[in-house]
């Protein structure tokens, strides 16, 4: 998922939680590469060869979406 992420362009974080779930906290300068990212999640596929796939999706839930001119991350990473 980080690769993914860093493909697309994205900053931010991804952090797995102990109940399984994962929170993913990311920025971008277009709303393209969110909904190509959330696209990639959702179809569980990569276009890339060596990008990771394996993850199991129940649901994605957007808890917000906010334009802002500044961004906050300078990266994209795993939180562990």
């Amino acid at each position: 998922m980080q690769e993914t992420g860093k493909s697309l362009g994205l900053k931010g974080h991804v952090k797995n939680s102990l109940d399984g779930t994962v929170e993913i906290i990311c920025e971008s300068e277009t709303e393209k590469a969110y909904r190509d990212f959330m696209r990639k999640i959702e179809n569980k596929k990569s276009e890339s060869p060596g990008l990771y796939t394996g993850i199991d999706v129940e649901k994605i839930e957007v808890l917000e979406f906010e334009k802002r001119p500044d961004f906050s991350f300078d990266y994209f990473n795993i939180i562990y």
